[in-house]
């Protein structure tokens, strides 16, 4: 699996020249819990193949990064690039939708960011039911409603895996918005979680506070699925001490720009996903046909006539 090696500031960036390249595309931010998936879920793992950039969002990612000899800036995590997206937006007159969390989540963070941003387009806020199906009614509705507005930037928040496979199925019809997978994001910005102090969060024991935060809904991600993280870490630590070249031998050092700015080093930490899992297979990618225009193209179109 690769990731991007960036900052805060520099995935920003890239998220920027991808709307304003007209290409959109899929953001994700991949932390330990995913990577356990990827090793179990083929589709998860297509949909993270096909994503335009990828974020470290985890400190023994970072960590691992590390002791493999593949360095990475820092960790980026959706709760930090969801806060600051609105700021970008109003400076270049984008539109943003915030899909997902309880009801009156996604209109509270709207809310406030409008309370920051006073020039920011007032965001578009869809609250499908908690486990809609994908491919079904209420999913196709939510479609049609981001092709009516034509925002520039999603931010998804149905949490991982579905979020992510959601946002696969539907980029070719939401094209050129930028799809961001940010999570439990909307709950922090309104207050109905509490991040982790900065100093846990510094520490990397962001988990140990989300766990004793939620404990009954999140002990199995963390104690049980997460927990086969470290002997795998400690393997692929092994196999690279042992290794003469890392490049030479998996292909980790890649040259990856992706035309998508300051995105110059692509870094492979292998999840080691059983390679008996099948692919895939094909689907219709969406329920509604493409787009061909951005929002905020249609909308500098608009104000000119």
């Amino acid at each position: 699996m690769r990731l991007h090696d960036l900052d805060l500031a520099t995935a920003l960036i890239a998220i920027e020249r991808l709307v304003s390249s007209g290409r959109g595309g899929n953001v994700f931010t991949c932390n330990v819990d995913h990577m356990m998936m990827l090793r179990e879920d083929a589709a998860f793992r297509y949909a993270y193949e096909r994503a335009a950039l990828v974020t470290a969002d985890g400190a023994p990612i970072v960590a691992l990064g590390r002791l493999t000899k593949q360095p990475l800036r820092e960790r980026v995590t959706g709760a930090d690039l969801v806060p600051l997206l609105p700021a970008v937006a109003e400076k270049r007159g984008l539109l943003i939708a915030l899909v997902g969390g309880a009801e009156g989540v996604a209109d509270e963070a709207a809310e406030v960011f409008l309370a920051k941003h006073p020039r920011l387009l007032p965001p578009v806020c869809i609250s499908p039911a908690m486990g809609f199906e994908i491919g079904g009614p209420e999913d196709a509705a939510v479609v049609r409603t981001l092709q009516e507005h034509k925002p520039d930037i999603i931010v998804v928040c149905f949490g991982a895996p579905k979020q992510e496979l959601w946002m696969d199925r539907h980029a070719e019809a939401l094209r050129p918005a930028v799809l961001l997978g940010a999570g439990a994001s909307l709950d922090f910005i309104v207050s109905r979680q509490r991040r982790a102090p900065r100093l846990l969060q510094r520490l990397g024991l962001e988990w140990v506070w989300r766990l004793s935060t939620d404990f009954p809904r999140l002990w199995r991600r963390y104690l049980v699925r997460d927990a086969r993280f470290l002997p795998l870490a400690v393997k692929e630590v092994v196999h690279v001490a042992f290794s003469r070249s890392r490049a030479s031998d998996s292909g980790s050092l890649d040259l990856d720009l992706r035309e998508t700015g300051d995105v110059d080093h692509v870094i492979d930490l292998d999840a080691r996903v059983d390679s008996r899992l099948p692919r895939p297979r094909l689907r219709n990618q969406s329920v509604a046909a493409p787009l061909a225009t951005s929002g905020r193209a249609d909308r500098e179109r608009a104000s000119a006539q």
